[in-house]
């Protein structure tokens, strides 16, 4: 979160249902949460370090690199709309998975990070295949001249991305290759 965006004064302990979610904090590589637990323990392993128990209530106003509201989907909903309302053009709010809200800095997603990255090698979008499941690939497999939606994706991804291929868990991308450069 940019330093000049104040999160922390939407109160949202006090105006949705926290007791089913479960905040996460990613800031200079290190992540951040308020109790150990399920969700804690999903992110950890996936992390380059393990996670430190903090109280945001005491945490220091600080640059984040992205909030994790890790929940049901009906009750992060809310959370969704608020940060929308009050922070438009400044922050994006993405489901990576139906029970995992992300909030991040505008425009720093997938998309333009693969731009960038390939951009340095000269490689074009026309020139790249992606694929994807979740709603925090879109700009990804949009910007991709190749976007190859999972069988598993997402709702919104399976509708904005014209290719699909089978099931992450069913070897999707590998028959997707085989089938692409006649294997």
């Amino acid at each position: 979160v940019p330093p000049t965006t104040d999160i922390y004064t939407l109160s949202l302990h006090d105006a949705l249902p926290i007791s089913t979610i479960h905040l996460q904090l990613f800031c200079n590589h290190q992540l951040y949460f308020e109790k150990e637990g399920e969700s804690a323990d999903y992110l950890e392993p996936l992390s380059t370090q393990l996670g430190i128990t903090t109280d945001f209530c005491t945490f220091p106003l600080q640059p984040l690199t992205k909030a994790m509201f890790i929940g049901p989907h009906e009750d992060t909903i809310g959370i969704s709309q608020t940060i929308m309302q009050h922070f438009p053009n400044t922050l994006d709010v993405v489901y990576s998975h139906s029970d995992y809200l992300e909030v991040m800095p505008a425009r720093i997603n997938k998309g333009n990070a693969l731009a960038r990255l390939l951009g340095g090698y000269g490689i074009t979008a026309e020139q790249t295949m992606a694929f994807g499941d979740g709603d925090n690939d879109l700009e990804m497999l949009t910007w991709a001249g190749y976007g190859v939606a999972m069988g598993n994706a997402s709702p919104r991804v399976l509708a904005a991305v014209p290719r699909k291929t089978g099931r992450n868990n069913d070897e999707g991308v590998a028959d997707y290759l085989e089938s692409f450069f006649g294997l």
